[in-house]
């Protein structure tokens, strides 16, 4: 009987270390995933076990292409997104394409070859401070002429790189004066624009030309007021918000500026 109870106890030993190495180790992109937005908010994704994402308050279905690289596709549910599928048979196979990296979680939107991506990290409230403006940023800070290194939209970002084209002049900034460059727009020569400056805030009130629809299949250009604001961060970066200051809700794009000295 001992004997038989010894067999037992081995047998069950060995099935035991069987299905220990018959269970596959966590995909280290499980989980929750976070990207800071424009407005200060989190962008959250989650990837499942069960092969689906969460991305906002989007679904999708996502799988592993090759070591630390995913694709990840939304579900195509409503009449838009069937139509638009039969329309062109061109969709990309995949809508984002996330790379596992050391610092974190880079989700591009198509491929990475387009740039447009958003640093995801694990922790969200790390993410807090990162663009927090100081309040005792001298005036003298901002004097320069400055152009673009990174745009920002919602929780994606693209940097400047040299196949993008010529890197031209976002502004200059002189004292209480904004002179608006050629990445603003195509202003005549000469135009200026006074700011305000409290608590380590730049700001002005600039015009922008946009197109508008009527409503008909024509469209008519206008021009707008939005207000541009600049302000540095405890690490030195200057960034600059530009939005449509009287329009709730309206998006709000931003951007970190370098001196052109510096290119």
């Amino acid at each position: 009987m001992k004997r038989l109870t010894s067999i037992l106890l081995a047998l069950l030993m060995l099935v035991g270390m069987a299905l220990a190495e018959e269970t596959p180790e966590a995909d280290p992109a499980l989980g929750d995933w976070y990207a800071l937005n424009v407005d200060g908010t989190t962008e959250c994704l989650t990837l499942r076990e069960d092969g689906t994402f969460c991305y906002g308050s989007r679904e999708g279905t996502w799988r592993k292409m090759t070591d630390g690289e995913y694709w990840l596709t939304f579900s195509r549910n409503g009449l838009l997104d069937v139509m638009a599928s039969m329309v062109n048979s061109q969709i990309a196979e995949q809508d984002l394409t996330a790379l596992l990296t050391e610092t974190g979680f880079d989700v591009y939107y198509g491929s990475p070859a387009e740039g447009v991506v958003a640093h995801m990290v694990r922790d969200a409230e790390a993410l807090q401070n990162v663009r927090t403006p100081k309040t005792d940023t001298p005036l003298e800070a901002f004097a320069g002429t400055w152009t673009m290194e990174t745009v920002f939209a919602g929780a994606m970002q693209m940097t400047y790189t040299p196949d993008k084209g010529e890197r031209l002049a976002f502004c200059t900034i002189d004292g209480l004066t904004l002179i608006p460059g050629a990445n603003l727009g195509d202003y005549p020569e000469g135009t200026s624009y006074p700011m305000t400056f409290e608590d380590g805030i730049l700001s002005a009130t600039i015009q922008m030309m946009v197109l508008v629809s009527s409503g008909t299949e024509e469209t008519q250009e206008i021009e707008m007021d939005y207000c541009l604001t600049f302000f540095q961060t405890e690490d030195g970066s200057l960034y600059a918000t530009l939005g449509m200051g009287d329009v709730p809700d309206n998006p709000t794009s931003m951007f970190l500026l370098v001196p052109t000295e510096k290119e």
